[in-house]
């Protein structure tokens, strides 16, 4: 058997996006430890200028595959195939991630040839395998075959979620570009990973849970703690949906990290309802490095979380920040701006977010994100079929109770004249660059 060149690219996650924060591409550093045999390069163009076909000329690839998780990046996912379709149209494009796996229709109308639905990691070693046999692909599960006009769905994986066996991600692939990643406010370099993978909350507004099936699966925390400890970066980024989700799992990779001594810093995300109700978990982590949770609380009030089937109270989301500040550890909140929200409504979470002084909030418009409920309760009241716009900080659904102009004037607001983003500007190159475009993205619906 034979190796093969295979070229994984990140792309674009939307031109018109505010937030355009290149993390690390963990979904393809996390594939291409999975591609024993073959020849394998990543190509990160947020953050790599090096022309397309100049790439494609230097590689010379034998498949390309591509990650489309956010809806925003969807036309430039499109736009890429296009390209590539035109320099190399015999090469086999192969695309993945959350929103391609709900509606694999969006990008294998620009021509993709594969769709794979759901985790990678079993699927794109298999397409290799039976490229390399000459076997037919639909003999692959998990995969959506374009057929001339119609998508061929060759049927789920017995088990896709598994993560015994877990492979620890190439970063060395992604070390050429470790200068133009963003670093945190304190100045660390960050590398992702996870420790567990899907949510069992069912939350109105998000379609990952539905991609992984309901399902929640952990990785084995000895590997962990390995992976961790051969991490040369000072600061790790677990991209877990949930990561305080069994508590018992997590507390004993607390346990193991501080018998090993391992110094690094961590960042998570996790309900309010697990903060609150298991300090100790908290305190375990405090312990060995968690120095920031980032937290759907939503809305400050509880009317709108019952809505969002959220399990979480506004009491409960203040004594989870209450927990988190006497542990020393930051909280990044996230609240969602509705679109019938008024001036008062706008004053009241302003306010709010000032009062708590919350590290970095992150403020996001009521948006129906395709493959979500909340998509087939507005679909027919959108104002734009531009995926581009669905990036949580433009306007997919008319306001109201205010024009477009005032409302984004006092979205935009909550981060220009927030004095936490402010600080963080001063201290940190991504603070000031997601402000950036926050003042930009205002100058776009003029009042």
């Amino acid at each position: 058997m034979g190796s093969m060149r295979v070229l994984l690219i990140q792309p674009f996650e939307g031109s018109a996006s505010a937030l355009r924060i290149p993390f690390r591409p963990l979904s393809l550093e996390l594939l291409a430890a999975y591609l024993d045999g073959h020849e394998v390069d990543i190509f990160d163009m947020r953050v790599d200028e090096t022309p397309l076909p100049e790439k494609l000329s230097r590689f010379q690839p034998d498949l390309v595959g591509i990650t489309c998780s956010m809806t925003c990046a969807v036309p430039s996912t499109r736009r890429l195939i296009a390209e590539l379709k035109a320099l190399r149209p015999t090469t086999p494009i192969v695309v993945g991630g959350v929103h391609v796996s709900l509606l694999p229709e969006d990008v294998a109308r620009a021509g993709a040839d594969v769709i794979v639905k759901g985790p990678g990691e079993t699927a794109l070693p298999a397409i290799l395998a039976a490229l390399e046999e000459g076997r037919p692909l639909d003999q692959v599960p998990s995969l959506y075959l374009r057929r001339g006009e119609r998508l061929a769905h060759t049927g789920d994986a017995e088990q896709p979620y598994r993560l015994d066996g877990f492979r620890h991600p190439a970063r060395a692939l992604t070390n050429k570009y470790r200068d133009r990643y963003p670093r945190s406010p304190t100045g660390q370099a960050t590398s992702l990973t996870i420790t567990s993978r899907g949510c069992p909350h069912r939350c109105s507004f998000c379609a990952a849970w539905k991609v992984q099936g309901g399902k929640y699966v952990m990785r084995d925390v000895a590997d962990i703690v390995r992976e961790i400890q051969g991490t040369e970066e000072e600061l790790i980024y677990f991209f877990d949906d949930n990561s305080f989700v069994n508590v018992r799992h997590m507390m004993e990779l607390a346990r193991r990290l501080k018998e090993e001594r391992v110094e690094k810093a961590y960042q998570l995300w996790a309900s309010a309802d697990l903060i609150a109700s298991h300090e100790e978990l908290l305190q375990a982590w405090a312990e060995v490095g968690l120095q920031r949770v980032f937290v759907g609380f939503e809305s400050c009030r509880d009317v709108q979380l019952e809505q969002y089937h959220k399990r979480a109270s506004v009491a409960l989301n203040e004594r989870a920040h209450e927990l988190l500040r006497k542990h020393h550890v930051d909280l990044s909140p996230t609240f969602i701006v509705r679109h019938d929200y008024t001036a008062a409504d706008f004053d009241e979470l302003h306010d709010y977010l000032v009062r708590y002084q919350f590290t970095m909030p992150y403020p996001l418009i009521y948006t129906p994100l395709p493959g979500t409920d909340l998509f087939e309760l507005h679909q027919h009241e959108l104002i734009t079929d531009d995926y581009e716009c669905f990036d949580l900080f433009h306007l997919t659904l008319q306001p109201k109770c205010l024009s477009a102009g005032e409302f984004m004037r006092r979205f935009t607001g909550l981060y220009l004249d927030n004095p936490s983003w402010r600080g963080v500007a001063a201290r940190a190159p991504f603070g000031q660059k997601l402000l950036d475009g926050i003042a930009q993205l205002r100058a776009v619906y003029p009042e």
